[in-house]
């Protein structure tokens, strides 16, 4: 007779590349995040600022018609002003995707711009320095191989190039008595081709069908988890807004967070 699973297998799956680096960063983390569906009643301002040029930048590659204001409005002109999208034949924005890599296990994800060629495009806003290091960090990100896996599995042919656009945040300040439109005025002139950078990562065949292996086994390893360890080591690298409850968390008594209404509210429903 055929070996049946064990029942905690036959549990669906559903993960994103933010839950990947999330679990492999610290379970903990993605327990409260992704299990309990937990997050900060107020998004951290990084956050918010990212999202907010994210949208801009999606306005300019489609060509809607758009007002930039703020400090993301300024930091999505100098992508407009640095950067070469316009020679990469963009054909769609913010393109949700989903794939069922098992019966089980399901990777979903919002790409931010696709190019003619099935080139993807990803942005990233950080207040690090563009030098080498942060851009070969951003090269061995996981991002990047599973989008590529799902583009190549959803394509039927080799997806394997991502443009990668990245955007410094602005270091200075706003001087007291200076007004906002002379603040913004300044901002712009910050900005130069040391801050605004774009470049390509290539992936091969053989490195796309790896991952897809390892994401296979990291989720039936998610599917079996029953303990949710924390990382130390996370803690003291990144500020992580669930500190205050990572030790002594009960989802019904919190304060300062919220249920999530699902594991990933920038995605539409699932349909698997």
């Amino acid at each position: 007779m055929p070996r049946q699973a064990h029942p905690s297998l036959r549990r669906k799956v559903i993960l994103t590349a933010s839950m990947v680096r999330t679990y492999k960063a610290c379970p903990r983390l993605y327990e409260l995040e992704y299990i309990h569906q937990l997050k900060p009643v107020t998004p951290g301002e990084a956050l918010t600022t990212g999202s907010q040029y994210h949208d801009y930048v999606a306005k300019i590659l489609s060509g809607e018609e758009y007002r930039l204001e703020g400090i993301a409005g300024t930091m999505a002109a100098a992508f407009d002003r640095f950067l070469p999208w316009r020679e990469w034949g963009i054909k769609a924005v913010e393109q949700e995707f989903a794939v069922k890599i098992t019966p089980y296990f399901i990777i979903r994800g919002k790409i931010d711009a696709v190019c003619e060629d099935g080139c993807i495009v990803e942005h990233k806003t950080t207040r690090n320095t563009l030098d080498d290091m942060y851009l070969e960090r951003l090269a061995l990100d996981d991002q990047v191989s599973i989008y590529l896996a799902a583009q190549t599995l959803l394509s039927d042919k080799l997806i394997n190039r991502v443009h990668y656009t990245a955007v410094q945040k602005p270091t200075i300040r706003q001087k007291q008595n200076e007004t906002d439109s002379q603040f913004q005025e300044r901002v712009r002139d910050w900005y130069d081709e040391t801050r605004v950078k774009s470049f390509t990562v290539v992936r091969t065949f053989s490195q796309i069908e790896e991952t897809i292996a390892h994401l296979k086994e990291l989720a039936k390893e998610i599917r079996r988890r029953k303990f949710w360890y924390r990382n130390p080591a996370h803690c003291m690298i990144v500020d992580c807004p669930y500190r205050s409850i990572c030790l002594d968390c009960d989802p019904q008594t919190l304060t300062g967070f919220v249920k999530k209404e699902n594991n990933n509210e920038e995605l539409s429903p699932c349909k698997f």
